[in-house]
């Protein structure tokens, strides 16, 4: 850390909107179908996006894969 480091003050400030804090969290996710452990996963394919999970592919079952269908 420098010492004597003083930062401007900000140019614009946004304006805090009064509702959108009080808003409610957004609502949870469904779940979605577990993946089996590695390990255990001998006959298992991913299929469907929802098997990847906003994720990548599964390295050690040997078919072709397409998460966040990439390369489609």
């Amino acid at each position: 850390m420098v010492a004597g480091l003083v930062l401007p003050a900000p140019q614009h400030i946004e304006p805090v909107d009064e509702e959108e804090s009080m808003a409610p969290p957004p609502a949870v996710a469904a779940p979605r179908k577990a993946v089996p452990l590695q390990g255990k996963r001998k006959g298992w394919i991913p299929r469907q996006q929802a098997d990847f999970g906003g994720g990548g592919a599964f390295p050690e079952v040997h078919v072709a894969q397409y998460p966040l269908d990439m390369g489609r």
